[in-house]
């Protein structure tokens, strides 16, 4: 899935550079866009109990972005267990690769255990190389 966008205003330190938190909330939107696509509506799931945490969490910082940069964000599931998901991102701006970041999921439900994906669910979160019509980076 790729999500397109510009840096905004608020998401910069004073001197106009993205703060390095910025980059977390657009992995999630990433996520997000990706879900939607695969046809899943995370309200929907919180209001069944399911949840989505991340438990885990990285970033590579490689080349800073300003204020107004047009960014191209690459979202991807990368693996999926009986009750985690992993997603990987690409962040590039003009074809250059700016941050690489993963975050590790694990479903859980609402008394905040871990739950085996619901059969309504599994194939929405399988990888992208094994999800069907899916081409990687698209």
């Amino acid at each position: 899935m790729i999500t397109r966008f510009r840096v905004r205003y608020g998401e910069c330190d004073p001197s106009g550079v993205a703060h390095h938190s910025s980059y977390f909330l657009w992995f999630e939107q990433g996520r997000a866009d990706l879900l939607r696509a695969r046809g899943v509506d995370y309200n929907a799931m919180e209001m069944s109990k399911l949840y989505l945490p991340v438990v885990d969490a990285n970033c590579r910082y490689i080349v800073g972005v300003k204020y107004d940069d047009e960014l191209e964000l690459q979202t991807l599931i990368t693996e999926q267990r009986s009750r985690t998901v992993r997603f990987e991102s690409k962040l590039y701006r003009g074809g250059i690769l700016v941050a690489s970041a993963s975050t590790y999921h694990c479903l859980m439900n609402g008394d905040g255990k871990a739950q085996k994906w619901p059969e309504l669910l599994v194939n929405c979160f399988m990888p992208d190389a094994d999800f069907p019509g899916s081409k990687a980076g698209t």
